[in-house]
């Protein structure tokens, strides 16, 4: 990304599909780390469609962080016939706001995350400000996802997905120089190495574990069917007879009661419930990943990237997970895959829990070889990389 023949950095608007009041999810925590990175060498602007928790952590962070009214449109990431074109006249038909933004901006580049998020791409396309869009989830398959695909690779200047999978639906629409992947990084919070001990013995102790306790951890921004919360408990009910030691924490916004209260119900059904323990969305991971032995990721949708996966990694936890999207490729590219086991498959899943709970070598070996290698394959050096090869040449 250069700009030779001017003197100001370059303006780049990162635009959020969304901004919740009380959590933030995986596409949002990767645009703060795009921002974070991209401000080294341009001025960088989050827009979020209103206030909530990543315009303050962004904030926070000292971005200048605006809003604007836009709407996102999910029926481009389950694309059928004449979904991206009503999509198209709706999105146009709610620009204005947003062409508002970009005049008084002014941006030399403009971002949008998540392909469900159109309005920015439109609006910026109307006034020839160049777009790269970061496409975060994995498009529906299926005979129609090349038309969501095409019609966003024809607004688009450069895509980048969070993964192979991400990424795929786009391969041949544009040219292979402006398509990557563009996996997440891990970016460690300040002195954890030094701080892991205090952390993992004040939660345990909070939860009343002794350390011979085994603590098996799902966690995820919002606790719906699809993110696997019942998988969880289902493989809890097939572990927990065998090894009275263990315990199992599930952490997430619980967006569908019913769901969640089911899940409750079949702990408590299945004399669990004492060791079954619930939490809400928890904005820092290192207040609850170091307490835990087991990390479990039961995603039933092909996930773009699953940060959740990577931050258990990364806090040197054995990982389990379904084999799906870019979920897998974490997994795999860490040397994770016997830990993958079939989508949907909770007697797999269960099995590869129980021969963590039996095995305290095992466990301390996989996680010590895991916190290595999540930062040596998803380190901030290797993320930069991608992105100044993915950027390189919008300005100039």
């Amino acid at each position: 990304m250069t700009n030779p023949t001017c003197l100001r950095k370059p303006k780049v608007l990162l635009i959020s599909h969304l901004c919740r009041p009380d959590r933030i999810t995986g596409a949002e925590r990767f645009l703060l780390l795009a921002a974070e990175e991209l401000r080294a060498r341009a001025d960088c602007v989050v827009v979020t469609p209103g206030s909530g928790l990543l315009a303050s952590e962004a904030a926070a962070r000292g971005f200048e962080t605006v809003t604007a009214a836009y709407p996102i449109f999910p029926g481009l990431a389950e694309p059928r016939p004449g979904v991206p074109e009503a999509a198209e006249r709706a999105a146009e038909a709610l620009a204005g706001p947003v062409i508002d933004l970009l005049r008084r901006q002014k941006p030399d580049l403009v971002v949008p995350v998540t392909c469900i998020n159109p309005v920015p791409a439109l609006a910026a396309k109307s006034l020839g400000v160049p777009v790269a869009w970061m496409v975060t989830e994995v498009m529906a398959g299926g005979p129609f996802r090349e038309l969501s695909a095409r019609w966003i690779a024809g607004r688009s200047d450069r895509i980048a997905g969070v993964s192979r999978a991400a990424a795929e639906p786009f391969a041949g629409l544009v040219p292979p120089d402006r398509l990557a992947v563009l996996y997440p990084a891990w970016r460690e919070p300040p002195r954890l190495r030094t701080r892991l001990p205090a952390l993992r013995a004040r939660l345990r102790k909070l939860l009343g574990l002794a350390e011979s306790d085994v603590l098996m951890l799902f966690i995820a921004a919002e606790l719906f069917p699809a993110k696997g919360l019942e998988q969880f408990t289902d493989a809890a009910l097939k572990v927990a007879p065998e090894f009275p030691h263990v315990h199992f924490l599930a952490v997430g916004h619980p967006s569908d009661p019913a769901y969640f209260r089911r899940c409750l119900r079949k702990a408590d059904a299945g004399g669990i419930g004492n060791r079954f323990i619930v939490a809400g969305f928890c904005p820092r991971p290192e207040e609850v990943f170091p307490a835990a032995d087991v990390v479990v990721v039961p995603s039933l949708i092909p996930e773009g990237f699953a940060m959740t996966a990577l931050e258990g990694l990364a806090f040197g936890k054995p990982v389990v997970a379904y084999r799906s999207g870019g979920l897998a490729e974490v997994l795999e590219l860490t040397g994770n895959s016997p830990f993958l086991v079939p989508a949907g498959d909770v007697s797999a899943l269960a099995e590869r829990m129980a021969a963590l709970a039996a095995d305290p070598a095992l466990r301390r070996e996989t996680g010590s070889r895991n916190f290595g290698a999540a930062r040596k394959v998803f380190g901030l050096g290797a993320f930069r990389r991608r992105l100044w090869a993915w950027l390189d040449g919008m300005f100039g």
